[in-house]
């Protein structure tokens, strides 16, 4: 009798560290969304017209014409090519089409996460929020995180690995998911699209600062050798979990994408909800991918 009444009473640790936990990734995923919104400046949209203008013009989008740092464009050129048409716009209708691209992007990225329990929810709300805080930045983070949550279990997935790529160098680690599950040819796929993307890189002037990652979050900014180091071995780790086919292999691979960065920052983060799908069952989507390819 005493037991029954006692029973109720009982604490419960762990559900309740859970809870807490997501209550605090809900609030900080909050808090980074809001904030944004009252200096939506969107300097990196300008650097991206910037870089539009110049290759219309048959110049380099590198060669910028001011040497601050925050205007260096890094991208390969087909980026550059393909803003060619917003600056034929108005600068005010770029500004809120760009912005609500990345903001619907933003959504459509932690969708699919954001589904999956209390766990998937607070990290789709967090992860959203930062997406949604840089995309008041007009950085294209929010749509290359998308373009990889929603492909890599597609067909195509090599090529959207490989656009992304292209653009931040590091998503090209969630190639490893078809190591995983030895699918060697989308492997190499991935790896050749992403050489034809960036190679172009090559025939344009490019200065000093183009290769300069500036102060960030990074390991970078306190020593290059130990960025090496922590990059490396994380490399390392990611590997061994792809090719042992661990449960965990998702997290080690967004952890190596973020390490990997010789420029990083908070919203980087959101490259766990690209490691946080691709273990599931390939999609049988519009691709016609085949689902007896995932892993058993």
């Amino acid at each position: 009798m005493q037991e029954a009444l006692v029973r109720p009473l009982a604490f419960d640790l762990p559900r309740a560290a859970q809870g807490v936990a997501v209550a605090l990734c809900i609030a900080l995923g909050l808090y980074f969304g809001l904030a944004e919104f009252g200096d939506w400046y969107l300097s990196d949209l300008n650097v991206y017209l910037g870089a539009a203008e110049r290759v219309a013009a048959g110049g380099s989008p590198y060669l910028i014409p001011s040497s601050d740092i925050h205007d260096v464009f890094r991208y390969a050129p087909w980026f550059a090519y393909a803003f060619i048409p917003f600056t034929w716009l108005p600068l005010d209708v770029t500004r809120v089409v760009w912005s609500a691209l990345m903001v619907v992007a933003s959504l459509w990225a932690v969708y699919p996460v954001a589904r999956q329990g209390p766990a998937g929810l607070a990290l789709g709300v967090l992860c959203g929020g930062m997406l949604i805080g840089v995309a008041g930045s007009g950085n294209v983070q929010p749509l290359l995180v998308a373009v990889l949550v929603h492909g890599i279990n597609r067909r195509s997935g090599p090529l959207w690995i490989a656009l992304a790529a292209s653009l931040k160098a590091v998503p090209l680690v969630f190639a490893a998911y078809y190591l995983a599950r030895r699918e060697w040819g989308r492997l190499a796929a991935s790896l050749v699209m992403t050489v034809l993307l960036v190679a172009p890189m090559l025939l344009f002037e490019r200065p000093p600062t183009t290769f300069d990652p500036g102060e960030s979050l990074s390991v970078w900014s306190t020593s290059p050798v130990a960025w090496a180091i922590v990059a490396g071995l994380t490399g390392i780790l990611a590997l061994v979990a792809c090719l042992s086919r661990s449960r965990f292999s998702g997290a080690y691979l967004a952890a190596a994408a973020m390490l990997a960065l010789p420029r990083l920052f908070v919203y980087d983060v959101s490259f766990a909800l690209a490691g946080s799908v691709g273990e599931q069952t390939p999609n049988r989507d519009a691709d016609h991918f085949d689902e007896q390819s995932a892993p058993a």
